[in-house]
This record gives C-alpha cells, structure tokens and sequence, in this order.
C-alpha cells in the first residue's frame, strides 16, 4: 500500500468524522484550556484505537497474500458504504451534549474510534512498516481533527452544514476497488 493510498485513507476518516468535530467545537467554550483537553483526549483515543487496529491487522497479514487483499477490500467496502449510508440519513447531528466535559468527549471519541480501528485492521492486512504508517495516519487524523473542531468553534453556523460522509465513503471504496485491481494485475 503506498504513502499516497495512507494519506487518502486518513482523508476519508477526518472528512467522516468533521460534522461530529464542527458541532462538538461549535458547543464548547471559547477559552484555549478546554479545547485543548478535549482536543488531546480525542487525538489520543484515535491514536491507541489506531495503533490497536494496525498491530491487530499486522498480525493477521501472514495467513496468505490473496487473504490480505479480500479481507481488505471486504472491510473497506463496508465500512465506504456505512460512511456513505450513515452521513446521507444524518439529520441533525450529535446530540445536545456539553463536550467541555471529558466524558461527553471520550465517548465521541470511543464511538468514532469504532470506524478507525477497523480501517486501521485492513490497512494493517496490507503494510509492512506498522510505524511509518500510524505515524501518517496519525499525523493527517491529528491536524485534521484540530482543523475541523476549530472551524466549528470559531464559525460555529457553518458545523451543521459541513456534511463530507458521503464522499469519504466513496473515496474509501473507489480506493479498496484500486488496490485489489493493482494487486491482480
């Protein structure tokens, strides 16, 4: 899997997970000392999810090489049709939940840690270098949550609106359709 198939993968998680960021930053606090916690417990649950689903999908690359790429393409498509599926139905968004508080945070981060774990096991299927890869999705995941929970706190009319779910689950399995067919061939 090359560094640009990496990247676009964390793309597709911090574009999945921007409507829930905007709106949870669009309800905190303007002061620096609660975005930071909330935003430093968020990035470290992504992260130990993260590195728990690559290490997981590490260890089960070594069954067979055909194994690895239709347990990934398998994943990737269910999960780019979940993606695609939940962001179209979401109505409102997140529920009135004061994320200054660290449990409302940590739960956010849990639930939607949920999709990177296992994205994480299909990209561990595929790599061989376990620190190169959680360091670039980290890195993408890491700014990228930063970015969108800023833009909902500091715009917070525009977090309703930005609605990006449907094209990370099309990018997520136009990209599990390409590695399969460049495995192949």
């Amino acid at each position: 899997m090359s560094n640009f198939s990496i990247v676009l993968v964390a793309l597709t998680l911090v574009l999945y997970f921007g409507n829930n960021l905007a709106i949870a930053g669009s309800r905190m606090e303007k002061s620096f000392g609660a975005i930071g916690k909330a935003l430093f417990l968020y990035i470290i649950i992504q992260w130990i999810l993260l590195m728990l689903g690559i290490n997981i999908g590490n260890r089960l690359s070594g069954i067979n090489e055909v194994f690895n790429i239709i347990t990934f393409l398998v994943i990737m498509i269910i999960f780019g049709l979940k993606m695609f599926i939940s962001s179209i139905n979401t109505s409102k968004g997140l529920p009135k939940y004061d994320f200054s508080k660290t449990k409302s945070t940590a739960l956010l981060a849990a639930f939607d840690g949920i999709t990177t774990f296992v994205i994480a096991i299909a990209v561990g299927v595929l790599i061989l270098d376990i620190r190169k890869t959680a360091i670039i999705i980290g890195s993408v995941l890491a700014v990228g949550i930063i970015l969108f929970f800023l833009i909902g706190n500091r715009i917070p009319e525009i977090a309703p609106k930005l609605r990006f779910g449907p094209i990370a689950g099309l990018i997520l399995i136009i990209l599990a359709i390409v590695q399969t067919v460049i495995f192949f061939l």
